[in-house]
C-alpha cells in the first residue's frame, strides 16, 4: 500500500464515523435472526461466532464486488454491470434488500458530503433507477471517486461489517459496549488475513462460506417482534 495523505485518512474516519448517516445501524446482518431462532447463544459466544462468520461471508461474496467497483470506477457502464451481477447473487430477499436499502445511503450521504461531480452522477442514476445500488458496489466505486487506496477501501468495509455486528449485540441487550469493543479489537485482527484471501476472488466466483447464516437471516420477516430492519 503506498503512502496514506492526511486527506485520505479525514475522509476514512469521517465514513467510519457512527455519524456517518449510511442506516447501518437499522440492520444486524441477520444477527438478530440467528438468536431469537435459537442457531446462537445470546451471549459474548455467541456474538464472537456470529462475527466470525459474517466476516467470513463478506469476504467471500461481498468483497469481489467492493475490489471490482473499485477497480472499474472510471465506467460507469461496468458498474451498472456489477451492480445487476450482485442483485442475481443475493438470493436472500433480507440480505437483498438491506443492501439495497444501505448502498443507496451510503452513496446519497457520501455524494451529500463530498460534493463530486462523478458521486452526483451515481444518485442521478439511482434516482432514475438506472442502478439498484447495492452497498458492496456503491462502497467500492464511491471510495474510488474519493481517492483512497483500495486496501484502504477494502479494510473500511470489513471494519462496517464487524462494527455492525457489535453494535447489535449491544442494542438487543447481550452484551455490554465494554465487552464489545474488547471483542471488536480482538476480532478486527482478522480482518487483513480474510482479505488477503479472497483478494483474487472474481465476481464470478463470489459465494457464501457459512450458509447458516444466510438461512437464518431469510427468516427474520416470520419474527413476532423485531429491532431490525434486517
Amino acid at each position: 500500500m503506498g503512502h496514506r495523505t492526511k486527506l485520505q485518512l479525514f475522509t476514512i474516519l469521517q465514513l467510519s464515523d457512527s455519524a456517518f448517516p449510511t442506516g447501518g445501524f437499522s440492520h444486524s446482518l441477520g444477527y438478530e435472526a440467528s438468536v431469537r431462532q435459537n442457531a446462537l447463544e445470546n451471549n459474548s459466544g455467541g456474538v464472537h461466532l456470529f462475527s466470525c462468520t459474517a466476516l467470513e461471508n463478506a469476504g467471500s461474496l461481498s468483497l469481489p464486488y467492493v475490489q471490482a467497483a473499485f477497480l472499474h470506477a472510471a465506467d460507469l457502464s461496468r458498474i451498472q454491470k456489477l451492480d445487476k451481477r450482485h442483485q442475481a447473487a443475493l438470493t436472500n430477499h433480507v440480505a437483498n434488500r438491506a443492501s439495497i436499502r444501505q448502498g443507496r445511503a451510503f452513496a446519497i450521504a457520501t455524494a451529500t458530503a463530498f460534493s463530486l461531480l462523478p458521486l452526483q452522477q451515481l444518485t442521478a442514476m439511482l434516482e432514475e433507477d438506472m442502478l439498484i445500488g447495492h452497498y458492496s458496489v456503491m462502497h467500492g466505486y464511491c471510495c474510488a471517486q474519493l481517492d483512497l487506496q483500495l486496501e484502504d477501501t477494502l479494510n473500511l468495509f470489513m471494519f462496517g461489517i464487524l462494527r455492525t455486528v457489535m453494535a447489535s449485540a449491544v442494542r438487543l441487550g447481550y452484551i455490554g459496549s465494554m465487552e464489545a469493543q474488547n471483542l471488536q479489537a480482538k476480532l478486527q485482527t482478522s480482518i487483513p488475513e480474510i482479505i488477503e484471501r479472497y483478494k483474487e476472488t472474481s465476481v464470478e466466483e463470489a459465494h457464501i462460506t457459512c450458509p447458516v447464516e444466510d438461512i437464518t437471516q431469510s427468516t427474520h420477516d416470520t419474527l413476532f417482534a423485531r429491532l431490525f430492519f434486517s
